[in-house]
Formats: C-alpha cells, sequence, structure tokens
C-alpha cells in the first residue's frame, strides 16, 4: 500500500541516503569549528535563536 501512496520513493532512496552520508562527512570535518551558542554571531547565531522559538523535537515513546 505504501508503495502506491509515494510511487517515487524507490527512486529517490539512493541520492538521500548519499546526500545525508554527505552531512555526516561535513559535519564530522567542521562540526567542532561551530561555536556554543552563548559564543555565536552571525547567521550561527540566527540559527541558534531559530531553533530555540521552534522549541524541542517531540519524541515517541512507542
Amino acid at each position: 500500500m505504501p508503495t502506491t501512496l509515494l510511487p517515487g520513493v524507490r527512486e529517490i532512496r539512493t541520492p538521500l541516503a548519499v546526500g545525508y552520508a554527505w552531512l555526516l562527512v561535513v559535519w564530522v570535518a567542521i562540526g567542532h569549528t561551530i561555536p556554543e551558542p552563548a559564543k555565536a554571531t552571525g547567521v550561527i547565531a540566527d540559527t541558534y535563536r531559530l531553533a530555540q522559538a521552534a522549541g524541542p523535537v517531540p519524541r515517541s515513546h512507542g
């Protein structure tokens, strides 16, 4: 049934996995250079404020 609802999922599965792998590589390479929220300025500080305004991500306990 899910395949009839989302027929293109099979075609995007590989590019999506490769994209996530690249994000992981970038995070490992430059993640240590991102400042803490108290020391952040510019775009990074704006991103921290946006994330705080959005609130915590709900977690399922199922």
